[in-house]
């Protein structure tokens, strides 16, 4: 007789244990669940969200950009509960921050829904009348357009430095001979507000980054945009002691100057880089492209001597050569002086 043979069942463990980083994740929804509990009050609700957002950029500059750190290391590094490499580990928190967004979406939309009865709306520029897209598009003109500059990105200029957590509008661009360019606009910025007052809606607003994104083609006359979106930026927050003192880097090789009154303009100066800006006088406003040749920045304890030498276009057309000194003193030593 044959034996019968007994079957064998595989026995698993158990999954007792939960990455780190996906254990914070689900304790961040926590939060986000609080956002769109209808017992808790509306204000906390904001407030809740907001926590939620900022949470988030946090875990993202400091825990995910300790992980993207390690995918460069050239050992193999896993997390001790899981066994989960570091590019896994990015991978499921990608995954399951996508499906948060959604639900962050859908909070949002339902919080600024609760606001309205309050006198509060954000709108968006396919929300408005004829009449009230000219109003904003004088409005944009007028008191945003002089204060934006473009960095364009080609195979002469390098990429630019993009701030954390500041917004950017992106646009690709063709040129009439077919060469394609990316355009990238800086939209947060101090001299405009961010909300912008509908005229002919009582507590009814628009971000600028949104207005920014509209009239983007004004900005780029003489080309095609393809495509355009808005980005915002969260760096890795991680700090290397070894670089971070380093006497041969240069910090200051960037430099702004912003000029108002009956004239406005916002230039900005960065070696080896063009930067675009419009420049608004009484008869009308232009184009300006500033390409920086050469930046010098000597600081002393009582002094400042700075020194610019740039092409300058105007309308995409070379217009001078120009060069800029300065020569900044401490109140008891001397006065501000400039030679262009």
């Amino acid at each position: 007789m044959k034996k019968q043979q007994k079957k064998t069942k595989e026995i698993t463990a158990p999954v007792y244990m939960m990455n780190r980083e996906l254990s914070w994740l689900k304790f961040n929804e926590r939060v986000l669940n609080e956002a769109g509990n209808p017992r808790v009050p509306l204000a906390e609700r904001l407030t809740f969200a907001a926590i939620y957002q900022s949470n988030l950029d946090e875990f993202y500059r400091v825990r995910v950009g300790t992980l993207m750190d390690q995918m460069e290391a050239s050992e193999v590094i896993r997390e001790n509960k899981t066994n989960m490499t570091s590019e896994e580990q990015v991978t499921a928190i990608l995954q399951a921050t996508r499906d948060l967004d959604q639900k962050k979406a859908a909070i949002y939309e339902q919080l600024m829904g609760e606001l309205e009865p309050y006198g509060v709306r954000l709108i968006n520029f396919n929300r408005l009348s004829a009449e009230e897209g000219k109003l904003l598009e004088t409005y944009f003109d007028q008191e945003i357009a002089p204060y934006l500059s473009a960095n364009i990105v080609s195979k002469q200029q390098p990429f630019p430095f993009l701030k954390n957590k500041n917004i950017y509008a992106v646009a690709s661009l063709m040129s009439k001979g077919g060469k394609t360019k990316t355009a990238i606009i800086p939209c947060s910025n101090t001299v405009f507000r961010r909300l912008i007052d509908i005229p002919t809606r009582k507590g009814t607003f628009m971000l600028s980054e949104e207005l920014i994104l509209h009239f983007l083609p004004k900005m780029f006359k003489n080309y095609e945009i393809r495509e355009k979106a808005l980005i915002r930026i969260t760096r890795n927050a991680d700090i290397d002691t070894e670089t971070i003192y380093d006497e041969d880097l240069d910090y200051r090789d960037a430099m702004e100057i912003v000029k108002s009154g009956l004239s406005d303009s916002h230039m900005i100066f960065e070696k080896n880089k063009k930067n675009s800006t419009y420049y608004r006088t009484p008869y009308g406003q232009m184009l300006l492209d500033v390409n920086t040749r050469e930046l010098e920045i000597q600081v002393t304890e009582d002094e400042i001597d700075v020194r610019i030498e740039y092409e300058l276009d105007v309308n995409h057309e070379p217009m001078a050569d120009c060069r800029i000194k300065m020569n900044i003193m401490s109140r008891s030593n001397g006065s501000f002086s400039v030679l262009g």
